[in-house]
């Protein structure tokens, strides 16, 4: 009998390490099977939901499942590029529609530090367009954080497809993914209404379309969909969000986001495989 016993649990051991390694082979090869380029295939788990109420932190569990859906009814159903597309917008809004957040409260050192490489973009008050942030004086600053309107004007103004005075303030960031210049708006469909972004099916159609079409020269919507490892779809979808490759900091913010988005995905295979 305990004999017998000792089998059954050497057993039950087996199987749990054959799920684990199984489990694991699944997240390397999700995707092309090792290809590059091309259609995402039959990418394995593509054709079920993943486990979205496992996913940990302060995140409305349908908004992730709509930008889900969005994602898929755009042709992006690469499990790897789902989790970066994730990754990237769990940095940018946890999953919380907004608009880009001001900087009346920021310490003006910080806002040297941060804008410090960055020109104003419009004539404001005394400061003409072309001076460094780096040259003003704490004065005007103070001038500029203090009011919203002013700070994105001098930040996007004449930039992005933004023409007007105003535009850098009309058109700044917005939606899950942060949509920012009048170009972009347009692009999405959004110019005569940016404030519509923020609903949430709204920011989950622009986040989607945004990954697959605004920046072909950086990762295509079939590189991105053909991503091999998790990782790999999360620097491409970080990489296109920014407008750039190897954007080292932006990478580095969505991969630490990462890991509970891969969880989500092994609870889904590890519950098909108890079923």
């Amino acid at each position: 009998m305990q004999r017998g016993f000792k089998m059954i649990i050497n057993e039950a051991n087996i199987k749990k390490a054959i799920r684990k390694k199984l489990m694991e082979f699944k997240l390397r090869s999700f995707g092309h099977g090792g290809s590059s380029g091309g259609s995402s295939g039959n990418v394995a788990g593509e054709d079920s939901e993943p486990d979205i109420q496992s996913v940990r932190g302060d995140y409305p569990k349908e908004n992730i499942k709509i930008v889900i859906e969005e994602l898929k009814n755009v042709g992006i159903t690469n499990p790897n590029a789902i989790m970066g597309v994730l990754s990237v917008i769990a940095k940018e809004s946890n999953f919380k529609p907004k608009g880009e957040k001001g900087y009346k409260n920021t310490s003006i050192s910080r806002i040297k530090e941060v804008f410090g490489k960055n020109t104003i973009k419009v004539n404001i008050d005394d400061i003409k367009a072309g001076t460094p942030f780096s040259s003003l004086s704490d004065d005007q600053i103070q001038n500029l954080k203090s009011s919203n309107e002013k700070f994105f004007n001098a930040l996007y103004g004449n930039r992005i497809g933004n023409n007007d005075k105003n535009d850098g303030w009309d058109y700044r960031g917005r939606g899950f993914n942060q949509l920012t210049g009048r170009a972009n708006y347009r692009k999405a469909g959004f110019e005569n209404n940016p404030d519509a972004v923020n609903d949430v099916r709204n920011a989950a159609k622009v986040a989607a379309k945004f990954m697959t079409i605004f920046h072909p020269n950086v990762w295509t919507k079939e590189e991105l969909n053909s991503a091999k490892t998790p990782e790999e779809g999360t620097k491409m979808a970080a990489d296109i969000n920014g407008g750039r490759r190897n954007k080292e900091r932006a990478r580095k913010n969505a991969l630490a986001r990462l890991p509970q988005f891969k969880e989500m995905f092994s609870k889904k295979e590890e519950g098909e495989e108890n079923s």
